[in-house]
């Protein structure tokens, strides 16, 4: 089923979700197991290659076949050697995932990709032209090509950025989903999702979490300011409009891409479901104690890990020394589990809360 909808942006997340729920785990792309179309590896799905922008059916069946015929890629220049890549398909190639497997970071693979490209169309040249070359004196095709192009050490980038890049190359998430690190604080919070929304009658209150997207501002012919945006979550997407009564309270928390809160009245317009807001928050808060207010170091080093993890919920500090809370001078941070199971190691569990 995921193959025949693999063209359609808004059904293969459907399925997705449909997986999640049976406990099938659903594989991203990857260079060495890929196939055109979808296909079932052990008890897992993997990603079909061809369902990744830039590359198309064509390109992929040419890396199956190689593949096939002359055994797995080793790196991404063992690829660029093998067969002629562009550009766009490459960047889409590492930004989907497809190299993961091969032990290298994305970040360093972004930053080595117009290396790779020119160095493997050298090697192709240099075959074609039957000029002597490394593999004419003994070395093996891998060790060649891993002698000429030395990746350098770049940190990875964060979970929400390589999301982004999937979403980019792919056009939904695979591997997880921004909301993700967001549910467990939505809690009771919220009485609904994309999904269930459509079980409840027109003028129910609603209340549900979900990520900006598709934001315009327009002016009424009375000259006041509203807004429209889509809602969207793990399970699909809902149309909000904000009317000027609330605009006005509410417009500072409407940004493009933010994770929020939102609270309103489902209407059914003529069959357009939709939300009439008249509510937004930050999905979560972020509590840290620390013990001085004067330890600028400690201070700095949280900030930065807290950097590392950028998002919508708020971050505040708390003082024991001068006994008040503090803003933590960021622009929002993501509550990923790994950002707090470092900061419980820094700070003590019990001076890092969420709610």
């Amino acid at each position: 089923m995921m193959t025949t909808v693999m063209d359609t942006v808004d059904k293969v997340p459907e399925y997705i979700e449909e997986c999640k729920r049976m406990g099938i785990p659903v594989l991203p792309p990857d260079i060495n197991e890929s196939n055109v179309k979808f296909s079932v590896v052990g008890n897992k799905i993997r990603f079909a290659m061809a369902a990744v922008k830039n590359v198309g059916r064509d390109a992929v069946a040419k890396i199956v076949e190689e593949r096939r015929a002359n055994g797995p890629y080793s790196s991404m220049v063992d690829l660029c050697r093998r067969l002629p890549l562009n550009r766009k398909m490459l960047e889409s190639l590492i930004k989907c995932g497809a190299f993961d497997s091969l032990g290298s970071r994305r970040s360093q693979l972004l930053a080595a990709m117009d290396d790779a490209l020119e160095l493997g169309r050298k090697l192709n040249a240099d075959k074609d032209s039957n000029q002597l070359s490394l593999f004419d004196f003994g070395m093996q095709k891998n060790d060649a090509v891993q002698a000429e192009l030395v990746l350098k050490d770049i940190p990875e980038y964060s979970s929400a950025e390589l999301l982004a890049m999937e979403k980019e190359s792919i056009g939904f998430y695979v591997s997880g989903h921004p909301l993700d690190s967001y549910s467990k604080y939505f809690g009771d919070r919220v009485n609904c999702n994309c999904e269930s929304i459509a079980q409840l009658e027109s003028g129910a209150a609603v209340k549900i979490g979900g990520q900006i997207s598709d934001l315009r501002q327009r002016i009424t012919k009375g000259g006041a300011t509203m807004a429209t945006f889509m809602l969207a979550d793990q399970y699909g997407s809902i149309r909000c409009v904000v009317f000027p009564r609330n605009y006005a309270m509410l417009h500072e928390a409407l940004l493009a891409d933010h994770v929020v809160l939102v609270g309103g009245k489902l209407k059914d317009d003529d069959g357009r479901v939709q939300i009439v807001v008249d509510a937004l928050a930050a999905p979560a808060k972020l509590f840290l104690r620390l013990p001085d207010s004067q330890n600028g170091k400690q201070i700095d080093e949280v900030r930065t890990l807290l950097r590392q993890y950028p998002g919508d919920g708020e971050a505040r500090f708390y003082f024991n020394d001068i006994r008040q809370y503090e803003d933590a001078g960021l622009q929002g941070v993501l509550p990923d589990p790994y950002l707090l199971e470092s900061l419980a190691n820094r700070l003590g569990q019990e001076n890092v809360v969420v709610k």
